[in-house]
């Protein structure tokens, strides 16, 4: 089970640098936060070597997230942004359950 959260972390983290790195030149995202964008994503995808990344990568993805969707569309989506909130909570749930 420990194999498949981790999996799932990783591919979150995947998912959404592949998302910024396909936008970022589209919307042209400051390079300080396509950093933090990157920096969240790749701490979910080494957080099979401690779950300390998991915590630390989830809270700057959701620190960074209004943050694009702002520069992205002029304004926050409340919708999107609950659901994230929610994924990152069950994720960082089952990662310290399991």
């Amino acid at each position: 089970m420990k194999i498949t959260i981790y999996l799932i972390l990783a591919l979150y983290g995947i998912l959404l640098a592949y998302s910024l790195i396909s936008l970022r030149k589209k919307y042209s995202l400051p390079n300080w936060l396509s950093f933090f964008n990157l920096l969240g994503s790749f701490f979910l995808l080494i957080s099979w070597i401690n779950k300390i990344f998991v915590p630390l990568g989830l809270i700057i993805l959701l620190i960074t997230g209004p943050i694009n969707g702002y520069l992205m569309n002029g304004k926050v989506n409340l919708k999107h942004l609950m659901i994230k909130i929610i994924l990152s909570a069950i994720l960082l749930t089952w990662s310290f359950i399991i």
